[in-house]
């Protein structure tokens, strides 16, 4: 009996020891488990980390893209103002220019008025025989002379004196 005591002693341990063999093993197993849930807890977190700051990256260059965008905006609003501006002032210069246009058409239509008025009278004269033939050459040097002188600048005066005094002789002919 001994020996089959023994032999169930020697069975037994070696038992406790399988069980102690296996309680390691699953604490091992454990601790594994245990470590590699941190290990999936840091890399999840370390992904999210990345994943904030891939995010906030991309919101950074969203924002860097609407602020140039907003700028160039600006810039053409500007632009679009200043030539605004430009075209205004030219619409002004060119209406200035027609008034002084019609303005100065009108005045050269009033010269022109005179001068046939004058051109009439002067014909009328000669005409009428009033103007001798050496009067009217010296109207036609006078009238003809590019250049202005003293000699046709007195001629000119004589012409007119001498016209007006036949012009009221006549009247009182009439």
């Amino acid at each position: 009996m001994q020996m089959k005591e023994k032999l169930l002693l020697d069975r037994q341990e070696e038992i406790e020891r399988e069980k102690q063999r296996e309680r390691e093993f699953n604490d091992r197993i454990r601790q594994e488990i245990v470590n590699l849930k941190l290990q999936q807890r840091v890399e999840l977190q370390e992904e999210e980390r990345l994943q904030r700051m891939h995010w906030n990256f991309e919101r950074d260059q969203k924002m860097e893209e609407i602020v140039r965008k907003k700028l160039e905006l600006e810039k053409l609003q500007e632009n679009e103002q200043y030539t605004k501006k430009l075209i205004d002032r030219r619409q002004v210069e060119v209406e200035e220019i027609k008034e002084e246009k019609l303005i100065r058409d009108g005045e050269s239509a009033q010269l022109l008025q005179k001068a046939l008025k004058h051109a009439n009278a002067i014909q009328e004269l000669i005409e009428s025989g009033v103007l001798d033939n050496e009067f009217q050459a010296n109207l036609v040097q006078v009238l003809a002379g590019n250049k202005e002188n003293e000699e046709n600048k007195r001629l000119r005066e004589e012409m007119l004196e001498e016209i007006v005094a036949r012009m009221e002789q006549r009247k009182e002919e009439n």
